[in-house]
């Protein structure tokens, strides 16, 4: 089972956390920089702020689509390799280079996620 974090608590990590696989991943929180929303709960998960993730983590996921960038910045900055850092809306961003490392990137989370090939489609065309 994989540990995960999700970074990130609006519209993004509720599509995760509704698409994804239980029996694969244990989600051990929501991170977030508003310190406002700091010891929240949505749901059956706490959020805390970027200090507080455990580095004995498998993958965070980032769920925000516009800074996603700048909180790859911050992980990068607290140690965490790109290898454990997932940006669930990379495909979206127009700069991607699309290599052999993006396709597993995106593998990974598609096997995370159990995201039927409509859903993902309803999903591609929504945020068009």
């Amino acid at each position: 089972m994989k540990k995960i974090y999700i970074w990130g608590t609006g519209k993004g990590m509720s599509y995760i956390t509704k698409n994804i696989d239980l029996k694969k991943v244990l989600i051990l929180g929501l991170i977030d920089n508003d310190i406002n929303k700091v010891g929240l709960k949505i749901g059956e998960y706490s959020i805390i702020c970027p200090e507080q993730i455990k580095h004995d983590v498998d993958y965070i996921i980032i769920s925000v689509m516009y800074t996603y960038s700048e909180i790859k910045k911050q992980l990068y900055a607290m140690n965490y390799s790109e290898s454990k850092i997932l940006c669930y809306f990379d495909k979206y961003d127009k700069n991607i280079n699309y290599t052999t490392d993006f396709i597993n990137h995106t593998l990974r989370i598609c096997d995370l996620l159990e995201i039927s090939e409509q859903k993902q489609k309803n999903r591609e065309r929504n945020l068009e």
